[in-house]
């Protein structure tokens, strides 16, 4: 290539011109300050051709020994996001989130039902008697004095007995008492259970 430039018109530093090097063409800025201050034009001339050869020299050193480029690292992405939040090793995992507890509304136990009671409250129960005959033994609930002399009791296993004469026996709440058929016709009788006091009366059941 030439640089066929008129000089008197030539008022630049540096000129892009077209180089052909291996086939490729491409601007290539060439910088002529050098060559402005030669008055000769012989003489200004060789120094635009020396450029060339330089330029040109340069160009396929270029070619010849390529830099080495790094190349680019493009991040993949993840096909998962990971966990917003990792577990450490040897960290337990979170425990689940306690259910509230719910209040027991069912009845209390009969131990409890007892405790702290002067005279605990025995269930209800049937047994033998030492003549043999089956007798009920309960405790007293609560009683109250319908008709002068004559008691109506609630037992603590749900049955209610009511006094049908008129004999005196000085009963309390929580007492445990037994029930017994009476020898004579077809009556009940109620006294303690302890038989620590001799004594009954007449009781017909009314539930």
């Amino acid at each position: 290539m030439r640089l066929s430039i008129s000089l008197p018109y030539l008022t630049l530093a540096c000129l892009s011109v077209p180089m052909t090097v291996h086939g490729q063409s491409s601007p290539v800025m060439v910088d002529i300050s050098p060559c402005l201050s030669i008055t000769d034009n012989q003489a200004k001339f060789g120094c635009y051709a020396e450029l060339e050869a330089r330029v040109r020299a340069e160009m396929d050193s270029n070619v010849s020994n390529p830099a080495t480029v790094a190349p680019t690292v493009t991040a993949e992405t993840p096909a998962q996001a990971p966990s917003a939040v990792a577990e450490s090793p040897g960290r337990a995992a979170p425990a689940a989130e306690a259910e509230p507890e719910i209040a027991d509304t069912s009845e209390p136990s009969p131990a409890v039902e007892e405790f702290g009671r002067q005279t605990p409250v025995q269930a209800a129960r049937v047994q033998a008697s030492e003549e043999g005959e089956e007798e009920l033994r309960d405790t007293i609930a609560s009683l109250q004095e319908r008709e002068p002399g004559r008691w109506l009791f609630t037992l603590a296993g749900g049955q209610v007995w009511y006094q049908v004469n008129s004999q005196r026996m000085n009963f309390r709440k929580g007492d445990e008492i037994r029930i017994y058929p009476s020898p004579i016709g077809s009556s009940w009788r109620m006294g303690r259970a302890s038989g620590a006091e001799v004594g009954f009366i007449q009781v017909a059941r009314v539930r």
